[in-house]
């Protein structure tokens, strides 16, 4: 009898250490790269100042002209300005010297391959 009760009692830990084990792969893999992006997130939208020119969910490029609480006032283009909510900003935007060398460098990568790949 002894046997019996000592036997079961084994089980029952060997079934919680699966379920534990799954629990934390799925807190390692899944839950906290999550908050580690979310925290990013946060971070970024926190270090927003005035005169930052950025890129938010919706496609517009704009200026930060002042900040209203989580309100951000953009100005799109000369004379436009809107409103937007700080959390709708995803990306800084950075200098069009920079875009524009990378993109040329790109195409001439582009072209050196095509012609490679014709002779």
């Amino acid at each position: 009898m002894l046997v019996a009760q000592a036997g079961g009692a084994g089980s029952f830990l060997g079934a919680l250490v699966l379920p534990l084990g799954l629990l934390a792969v799925m807190y390692f893999l899944v839950l906290r790269p999550q908050q580690q992006q979310l925290q990013k997130a946060r971070d970024f939208r926190a270090s927003l100042k005035a005169g930052d020119r950025i890129i938010t969910s919706g496609g517009f490029y704009g200026t930060i002209v002042s900040f209203d609480g989580d309100v951000v006032h953009l100005q799109l283009s000369p004379g436009t300005r809107v409103k937007c909510r700080r959390d709708q900003i995803v990306e800084r935007q950075d200098d069009g010297t920079e875009a524009t060398e990378s993109t040329s460098e790109s195409s001439e990568k582009s072209s050196e391959k095509s012609t490679k790949k014709g002779a």
